[in-house]
């Protein structure tokens, strides 16, 4: 072998290894920066995480919700006892009325027959 081909072959291996070594620094660093920009999303999705849990209010809005139907079925009853005392009412307005209707009815009998319709 020729000093020519050899010191042909040694740079060709030295610039080989240089450009596998730039090559393998510069994966490095995109790895590197690759797993930042994994660590940064999920700590921002970890914060949204967070702060989404602190604003839940769904046990607070379910009690109030609960509360709100135990109101409602307060006032439901005490509707259908008003419905019922106001029908209660009703019939006796309408006996009263007959009452008075029949004992008007004998008024003007009585002051026909005996005032002579005066």
């Amino acid at each position: 072998m020729s000093m020519e081909n050899l010191m042909s072959g040694m740079f060709g291996a030295l610039l080989v290894t240089v450009f596998d070594f730039v090559l393998l620094q510069k994966q490095t660093k995109m790895e590197n920066r690759l797993n930042v920009l994994e660590d940064e999303k999920l700590s921002s999705l970890e914060r949204k995480l967070d702060k989404h849990v602190e604003a839940d209010r769904s046990q607070e809005i379910l009690t109030e919700l609960r509360n709100l139907g135990g109101a409602v079925m307060r006032l439901s009853d005490s509707t259908a006892r008003s419905l019922e005392n106001i029908a209660s009412q009703n019939s006796r307005l309408a006996a009263h009325d007959l009452y008075f209707q029949e004992l008007n009815e004998n008024v003007k009998e009585h002051i026909r027959i005996y005032h002579h319709g005066k």
